[in-house]
Parts: C-alpha cells; sequence; structure tokens
C-alpha cells in the first residue's frame, strides 16, 4: 500500500530523496493511492521465457531440457543479471504527471414546430501524458534491423518478406516510470441529430456521426521498439484498440461513421409497431506477421502488413423490429409484445484470423448473432 503515511517518509526515485506524507500528493502529481504498486512492487507474478527442447519426446518440461543461456523473453521485474532480488529494478520520476484530456464541444439545436428538433455538434479532444516504463539509457537507436520472409504459408495467406527491430545488446533491467514524451491521441467527431416526438401517430430519433481518432508518435523519444505492431509507430495512425473479454479476439474497434434510426407509429385499433435501424463502417482488419522470437529478450511481435484502417471488414447494418398492443380487463392492463431482433437475418462477419503465416490464416472467427424473435407479455394492475 502506497498510500501516504502521517510522519513517514518516503524515498520511491532511489536517489536517496525523501518526502514527507504532507507533500507526497504534491510531489507526485495528485496520483492515486496504490497506482504506482506495479511499478515499485513485485505485486504479481515474475516471468521469464526460455527455449525448450523436448528431447525424450515425453511433452514435459525437464530442467536439463532447458536452454538457461538464453532468454526468449521476461517481465521488466525480472533483472537477468541479479535473478535472485525480489525488489524491482523501477524508479518513478518526480515529476511525472497525470494523463490528462482536454474537450471542446460546439453545438447548435433549433426546434421545428413544436414537435421536432434538428441538431448539429463537433467535438474535440486530446489526450496525452501517458504512463509508460522507460528503459534507462535504452532507446530504439539500440535496435536493429531485420528482413524476415515467413514459411509454411497457407494458400490464402500473405506472406511478403517483413521488417522488424530486435534489440542489439540485452535489454536492461532498470526502468523509470514517466509519462511519454511526443506522444498523443486526437479525436474530432461531427454528429448530426433529429428529433420528433409522438405526434400524428409517429415519432422518431435519428443521428448520424462522423469521427477520426489517430494515434502520434512525433518523434523517436516517443517508443523504444521500432518494430510496427498494433502502434504503428513511428507517425501517425488510426487509433483502433484491440477489444478484449468478449470471448472473440482480433477485434480492433474503429468505425469513422454510424448511423442510427428508431421511430414508432400508432396504428388503429390501438396496435404500435416500432423499428431501429444500426449502421456503422466495419472495423479494421490488420493482417499481420508474428516475428521468431528475437535476439536479446525481444520477444515476438506482430507487424501489420497495412496501415491500421486502410483494410476494413464489412460494414454492419442491422434492422430490429416490434409490435405490441395493449387490453385493459378491469383494472389489470395487459400488452402482449413481439420483438424480432437482426430482422433480415444479416450474417455479417466481426472477426478473422489475422496472422497469415498461419494454417487459420483469415478464418473468420466471429459473425453477427442470427435472427432472433421473443414474444413476452407485460402485467399491469
Amino acid at each position: 500500500d502506497f498510500s501516504p503515511r502521517v510522519g513517514m517518509t518516503y524515498d520511491f526515485t532511489g536517489d536517496g530523496k525523501t518526502v514527507g506524507s504532507a507533500s507526497y500528493a504534491a510531489y507526485y502529481g495528485q496520483m492515486a493511492p496504490g497506482q504506482l504498486s506495479s511499478v515499485l512492487a513485485a505485486t504479481g507474478a515474475v516471468r521469464v521465457r526460455y527455449p525448450w527442447n523436448d528431447a525424450n519426446g515425453d511433452r514435459f518440461v525437464q530442467a536439463n531440457e532447458l536452454d538457461l543461456t538464453r532468454i526468449l523473453d521476461r517481465v521488466a521485474a525480472y533483472n537477468p543479471a541479479d535473478p535472485g532480488n525480489f525488489r524491482t529494478a523501477g524508479t518513478v520520476d518526480p515529476n511525472v504527471k497525470n494523463d490528462r484530456t482536454r474537450e471542446m464541444i460546439f453545438g447548435i439545436d433549433r426546434q421545428i414546430g413544436g414537435v421536432m428538433a434538428v441538431g448539429a455538434s463537433y467535438i474535440w479532444r486530446k489526450y496525452d501524458r501517458f504512463f509508460w516504463n522507460d528503459r534507462l539509457n535504452w532507446t530504439s537507436a539500440n535496435y536493429r534491423s531485420v528482413s524476415y520472409t515467413p514459411t509454411g504459408c497457407p494458400a490464402d495467406g500473405r506472406c511478403e518478406t517483413i521488417t522488424y527491430f530486435e534489440p542489439a545488446s540485452a535489454l536492461p533491467a532498470p526502468f523509470q516510470y514517466t509519462n511519454v514524451p511526443d506522444r498523443w491521441r486526437d479525436f474530432n467527431g461531427f454528429e448530426l441529430t433529429f428529433a420528433k416526438r409522438m405526434a400524428n401517430r409517429w415519432s422518431m430519433n435519428a443521428s448520424y456521426a462522423f469521427n477520426d481518432a489517430v494515434d502520434v508518435w512525433d518523434s523517436p523519444a516517443s517508443y523504444e521498439d521500432p518494430t510496427c505492431t498494433v502502434a504503428s509507430c513511428p507517425g501517425e495512425q488510426v487509433y483502433a484498440p484491440e477489444a478484449g473479454g468478449s470471448g472473440i479476439d482480433n477485434v480492433f474497434v474503429n468505425a469513422k461513421w454510424l448511423v442510427k434510426v428508431s421511430g414508432t407509429y400508432a396504428l388503429p385499433l390501438g396496435i404500435n409497431v416500432a423499428g431501429s435501424l444500426n449502421s456503422r463502417q466495419g472495423y479494421p482488419f490488420p493482417a499481420a506477421i508474428r516475428t521468431p522470437n528475437r535476439a536479446n529478450s525481444g520477444g515476438q511481435a506482430d507487424v501489420n502488413l497495412d496501415p491500421l484502417g486502410d483494410v476494413r471488414l464489412p460494414a454492419l447494418t442491422t434492422v430490429d423490429f416490434r409490435v405490441d398492443k395493449s387490453f385493459t380487463l378491469g383494472r389489470v392492463t395487459l400488452r402482449p409484445a413481439v420483438d424480432v431482433f437482426n430482422l433480415t437475418n444479416a450474417n455479417t462477419e466481426l472477426a478473422r484470423r489475422r496472422l497469415q503465416a498461419a494454417s487459420v490464416a483469415n478464418n473468420i472467427s466471429g459473425i453477427i448473432a442470427p435472427r432472433v424473435a421473443r414474444f413476452g407479455v407485460s402485467v399491469r394492475w
């Protein structure tokens, strides 16, 4: 627990300079309690990967089958020069600041008659002062380029020659928790809206949004590993974070345009029908080649074959429909309803395997759920 304590002093930078609890918050830029614990203490498992040769073919690792002279990959908390040291090799920049978001919104709304309104808005955001663990005395200049042509490519895979980068010497263990220099994210968005409240038997809401979100690495100081992975540094690329937790991988969330329309119409005999349409641009599909294990504990990297966002999955459009009718029996109101989701039974693909040198390259790994009908009755009394 790295929360400040009254009467205590703290030496989190490793330089012998201590701060008291009263100046803790100012010294660390009002960072949240516990925010530094993962940097300053090994609160999780320390991981290191060695090559393994299954000499006896039993598919179990024995000590004599490990090549302990080579480290394929390791976490920053593990120091090969001092493997028995349980203390972290990390320090904290005394001038580290919280990450920052700046935003401006300009909007205009206009009512038309007594039941309709239209609106337009522009949104600008800028995110910067991201955090990272900056290896000490280590920059992108410490990497060398390697040309690689994958083998064993399936018939529909793309196995063109790529260039990746690997450490030219052993990765150092000491690092500093600080803000990333020359690194930011920009967002520019525009939205049009229309709304009509229920009158003359119908109501409607509609919107169209267009946005442009980009990640920027403005200089070699903003990254260490020059290998162009999902973060295609250096330069600028579409911001499309990979979604997780849904059970479907390779989903990179970014749609520049989005259309939504929903409405209700009151038919005679008290029957109501409603529908909604949602349509968006397809998410990016970054086909990639996975590198071999890179020298000097560099691990592996997935190198994109196209700039992120240049190749996309098909646009997704879904239509939902509902019909209901109310019946009154004394003090009880019954409302049976039928809902149909994905009315057109679209089978748009949502994800596909992106590693091109794999046997499952370009296989579809997720599609939209099929048409679903739901019958229900609500009762009020």
